[in-house]
């Protein structure tokens, strides 16, 4: 009923998608109608988590999508640039896509930054809604962003002049957005070796008491956690403590096998509930 609103438009789209993703019947209609818009290049669906369970990090997993769902649309919204899509659901202009080097693990904001470099625009689409079921298993989502994490390193260094200095949109979105983000264990290291220092120094009671925050946040609770799920006992905030901490040393082993030397961009997909 919507495909009317296509009538004159001629053009090749290229239509990306995991296998296991899902699209309501209007998903491709809602994403491919942007392209009457000459300056947009790329449109991102919007993805929905299924099958979470009580068991795993599944409920930890789907939050963080959404919220990193939620975000991307906020800033697409205030500045007119999306940091890339999520890569199981999107559709390309034919004339924008750069062919991805044998090397590059994260292909999806490889393309959408070539795009952005070419002077285009991307956004993100809260009507082409699609569904993946997120993954259960802590092991294998942490193989998953490890190697993601791998490939961001990769396009913060390839893309250095889209991002700094972090002056326009594009750069302030891509700094704020993935920079920092991708930095956080860095921070954390940082944060902790400045603190240790700090009280064997002998300071005051407020760093003594940020110390041990930090320890707590990084060591103990997500210690009681797991002796928790042993006995059948899960608490959402301690699960959550638990995903970030293990999400950001994916992220620093990520850097080192970076810095190591990717040799290949194939892969294994990892299970899903």
């Amino acid at each position: 009923d919507k495909a009317s609103s296509l009538d004159g438009f001629e053009e090749s789209i290229l239509f990306m998608t995991d296998a296991s993703v899902m699209l309501d019947p209007n998903c491709l209609v809602e994403m491919v109608k942007h392209f009457k818009n000459p300056e947009v290049f790329l449109v991102d669906a919007t993805m929905k988590s299924i099958g979470t369970t009580e068991g795993g990090i599944s409920a930890s997993e789907g939050m963080y999508i959404e919220m990193e769902g939620r975000l991307k649309t906020w800033v697409s919204k205030a500045t007119g640039i999306m940091m890339g899509p999520f890569g199981g659901c999107y559709c390309i202009r034919a004339s924008s896509y750069h062919p991805v080097p044998p090397t590059f693990l994260v292909d999806d904001f490889y393309i959408t930054m070539k795009g952005y470099a070419d002077g285009g625009l991307a956004i993100n689409e809260e009507d082409a809604v699609c569904y993946e079921k997120v993954g259960v298993e802590q092991k294998e989502e942490y193989k998953r962003k490890r190697r993601i994490s791998s490939g961001n390193f990769q396009n913060m260094v390839h893309f250095f002049d889209l991002w700094f200095p972090p002056v326009n949109a594009l750069g302030f979105s891509f700094f704020s957005h993935k920079v920092l983000r991708w930095c956080g264990p860095f921070f954390i290291i940082f944060a902790l070796a400045g603190l240790t220092i700090l009280v064997i120094t002998g300071t005051t009671i407020t760093y003594q008491f940020l110390f041990v925050s930090l320890v707590l946040w990084l060591i103990v609770l997500p210690l009681l956690d797991r002796i928790l799920g042993t006995v059948g006992l899960r608490i959402g905030i301690l699960r959550n403590i638990r995903y970030f901490n293990v999400m950001n040393w994916a992220l620093l082993q990520g850097f080192f096998k970076y810095i190591y030397g990717i040799k290949s961009n194939v892969w294994q997909p990892p299970k899903r509930s």
